[in-house]
């Protein structure tokens, strides 16, 4: 499981706020990604910033950050903080990566 750091969730953060620039594209990417999460659900605001920290926070509560670390490499492999994220998580999770990539 990956314990995040406030250095680790300032950097995911600003991955998740970069790739998606509105709440709604937020919400989408929540959707589509997760069966059982719902960003309205979570989120205490529609500000981005928020929305990204609450559901951080609730992927933090659930013990499978690296799950949502996963979502987004997958879906916006190319973003250079996700790539960042992506390497993090890699680095401290390889059972927890290597089981979600197979």
């Amino acid at each position: 499981m990956l314990k995040l750091t406030s250095g680790d969730r300032q950097q995911l953060r600003t991955a998740i706020t970069s790739s998606f620039r509105k709440y709604s594209h937020l919400r989408m990417f929540v959707s589509d990604s997760f069966e059982d999460v719902r960003l309205n659900d979570i989120a205490t605001s529609q500000a981005l910033k928020v929305a990204a920290d609450d559901l951080i926070e609730h992927f933090e509560e659930q013990g499978t950050v690296s799950a949502l670390i996963l979502a987004l490499y997958k879906e916006r492999p190319r973003n250079p903080e996700i790539q960042r994220c992506w390497g993090d998580c890699r680095t401290f999770c390889k059972a927890d990566c290597y089981w979600m990539m197979n």
